[in-house]
């Protein structure tokens, strides 16, 4: 540093920050330490980190060539092996690329088979020293192309070539010979290597090259290979690494669906969980996994390096920012003083990482707001609660602005009154509210650390926005009061209506009955006399008098059933039942025809409008017109009755019955089917149990529920 230190303190996370004469400096508690050329690094590409006889090695391909580098004593040397003098293409491999056996033998991987070097007494002999052996293709590898080396605790390498299906190889320490293994064994390009504490050999592999779908896992136990299916038992995709941790779990990287778990590797059919973004990963995207002595897990992925804590579930997030090599991890590496190296493709970093310590939960303000793109005052730097804001009905559109103390924070929010639950954590400190209704409202926010620890209490918006005045409470109230006042108009009117009505049908029922009844009977008796005093009976003038007499006495027994029709003192069933009674009679019983009305006494306090009374009467006079006239009986029957809002009438005689076909003479049955239209029922005509005629009717009729039936033709009655 090149400023001038001019105060130092430490943050609530045991980071260091220094005011320097040019702005502010940070050094992490778990920070960083970058390796380049000044410490000895012949490379910046680092595909393979390992440990050997206490020293640290770093393995780095520059295309050209591929160089070892060892550790000691805070440098770095490098020494570049001597490949045999035709080898010029040194493949692409990265992870797993290179190791040193129990032996202390060394084996590398090229493009153009694999290296082995024999045992040194020091490191830098390797640059005078040619491999002792070198496979290939003639020695049964499937391909020189080689992209993974492992060794297991028997000692054997594993080897994977590219090409010719990528299946795995061993070299079997035993026996100096190599064994292949072709796609009926395995599925595809082995691509990661792993053993776990009962000695079973875990194999991962990446997309199937025909196919591109993901070829899962295999595991290698008493010589067989047992297949796990990508398909829902583990992460799916390309496997790019795998790692058994200090408690035997089984972790797997996916470069497609992130970071797989099994606690059991042993169990006959293990079970994995998974870690994806859902869960704090920041990328489904993992290359390489390592860990700590504090047994927390290091996840390689394409935007960086994340450490989880598998009690907890947390994630932290470590990118160049915090002193990270740039480009992508390829290696994460623990020795034995547990200092954490992570190799990367433009770098190599080093880390000691710290005991985890309780990390106070960050407090988040309030730090602007504008209401329809109209800054509000707040106060510098901000504020935890603003309250009491009053909003005009227009003033809809709310930005809220937001900030917490820490480092790396989300922030997760929710607005009272609309949201039911908070949000997912985001990074955006601000938020905007379009088109609110109106309503009372508490928008809260608070922060959240890397560790998942939140704000202990959240900032806070709290605002009101006005109804418009037709919704607002006086105006609702003069508005009730208004339409209250009309309504009860409207009713005094109708009701004043009514009674002007039924003060004008009571005139005219009266002046009918009075003057014109009592004329139209002086014209009948008049005529009687008349024919009487002159001798006529026998004469045309005799019989022309009596045709006078007959039709004034029609026209009275007519008018009679008009003023009755129109009368509104006789609107309910008592009325109807009455004149059905007197009618009836009038008809029946000077023919000594028996007839009966049959009607429950609690249906007389039904009310009717004159249009049912008056249809219905003359309906059941008609039909029993009719039975009297033409049907030859003995006996008629007339049945009212009520259920379920609709009142049914029936006459019945037990005469001669209907000829075949119905007889249609005059306009009686299809008066009676008009009527029965006009009242909105239903009407028939047809044969009685054990003979004679029913004529049935049924129609609506206001307040007949609160009656029950007394006899229906519609239930067998």
């Amino acid at each position: 540093m090149d400023a001038a230190v001019l105060a130092l303190n430490e943050d609530r996370d045991g980071n260091l920050w220094a005011g320097v004469d040019h702005g502010l400096a940070r050094i992490a508690r778990d920070g960083f330490a970058t390796f380049t050329a000044a410490e000895g690094m012949g490379s910046r590409s680092i595909t393979e980190l390992l440990e050997s006889g206490g020293d640290l090695y770093a393995v780095s391909n520059e295309t050209s060539s591929i160089l070892l580098h060892r550790y000691a004593g805070g440098v770095f040397t490098s020494v570049r092996p001597l490949y045999p003098p035709a080898m010029r293409y040194f493949g692409w491999a990265s992870g797993q690329s290179a190791l040193r056996d129990r032996a202390g033998e060394w084996w590398i991987a090229t493009g153009e088979g694999v290296c082995r070097f024999p045992r040194l007494a020091a490191f830098e002999q390797l640059a005078h020293t040619p491999p002792k052996a070198v496979y290939t293709v003639r020695d049964g590898l499937p391909a020189n192309d080689i992209f993974r080396l492992f060794e297991d605790s028997r000692g054997d390498i594993w080897i994977t070539g590219i090409g010719n299906g990528g299946g795995p190889s061993r070299w079997e320490r035993a026996t100096g010979r190599l064994h292949h293994y072709t796609q009926d064994d395995v599925p595809g390009y082995a691509s990661a290597y792993a053993e776990d504490r009962a000695g079973n050999l875990w194999i991962g592999f990446s997309n199937d090259v025909n196919t591109g779908k993901p070829c899962g896992l295999l595991r290698y136990r008493d010589g067989r290979f047992q297949r796990f299916s990508a398909s829902g038992v583990i992460p799916a995709g390309w496997i790019s690494a795998l790692f058994v941790d200090h408690a035997g779990r089984l972790w797997v990287a996916s470069g497609d669906s992130g970071l797989g778990r099994s606690d059991d590797p042993t169990a006959a059919s293990p079970r994995f969980a998974t870690y994806t973004t859902a869960q704090g990963l920041s990328s489904v995207a993992v290359r390489r996994i390592g860990e700590d002595r504090m047994g927390r897990i290091y996840a390689g992925t394409a935007r960086g390096l994340d450490r989880l804590d598998p009690a907890s579930g947390n994630f932290k997030h470590y990118s160049t920012a915090d002193g990270l090599a740039n480009g992508m991890i390829s290696s994460i590496y623990q020795d034995r003083q547990g200092v954490m190296w992570f190799g990367a493709t433009m770098g190599l970093s080093r880390m000691a990482p710290a005991p985890a310590t309780t990390v106070a939960a960050p407090a988040v303000y309030i730090t602007g707001l504008n209401i329809n793109g109209e800054p509000r005052a707040v106060a510098d730097p901000g504020v935890e609660r603003l309250a009491g804001l009053r909003l005009q009905p227009d003033q809809r559109q709310m930005h809220i602005e937001f900030a917490g103390l820490g480092e790396g924070l989300q922030y997760e929010y929710k607005l009272d009154g609309a949201d039911a639950r908070w949000s997912a954590p985001s990074t955006p400190r601000s938020v905007n509210y379009a088109s609110l209704p109106p309503g009372k409202y508490r928008f809260l926010v608070r922060a959240v650390t890397v560790g998942g620890v939140a704000s202990a209490a959240p900032a806070e918006v709290a605002f009101q926005i006005l109804p418009p005045l037709w919704r607002q409470w006086w105006f609702v109230s003069l508005a009730a009061a208004a339409l209250a006042l009309l309504v009860h108009g409207a009713h005094r009117y109708h009701l004043a209506r009514r009674i002007e009505l039924e003060r004008v049908r009571t005139r005219i029922a009266t002046d009918l009955h009075d003057d014109l009844g009592a004329s139209l009977s002086r014209v009948a008796i008049l005529s009687e006399i008349v024919n009487r005093q002159a001798g006529l009976a026998q004469s045309e003038p005799g019989q022309r008098l009596a045709e006078i007499a007959e039709t004034a006495r029609g026209l009275v027994d007519g008018m009679s059933d008009i003023v009755w029709a129109i009368d509104p003192r006789r609107d309910d069933m008592r009325s109807l039942l009455r004149r059905i009674r007197q009618s009836a009679g009038e008809m029946l019983e000077p023919r000594s025809i028996a007839w009966s009305l049959d009607a429950p006494p609690e249906l007389e306090g039904l009310a009717m409008s004159p249009d049912q009374r008056r249809n219905v009467f003359l309906m059941v006079k008609e039909a029993v017109h009719n039975a009297a006239r033409h049907a030859r009986c003995s006996r008629v029957t007339v049945a009212i009755g009520v259920l379920h809002g609709e009142c049914s009438v029936e006459v019945r005689d037990d005469g001669r019955g209907l000829p075949e076909p119905e007889p249609e003479n005059g306009n009686g049955l299809a008066n009676m089917r008009a009527r029965a239209k006009a009242l909105g029922g239903a009407f028939e005509v047809a044969p009685a149990s054990g003979g004679g005629t029913e004529v049935r009717l049924r129609f609506p009729i206001a307040g007949a529920h609160k009656y029950a039936l007394s006899r229906g033709w519609w239930n067998g009655g």
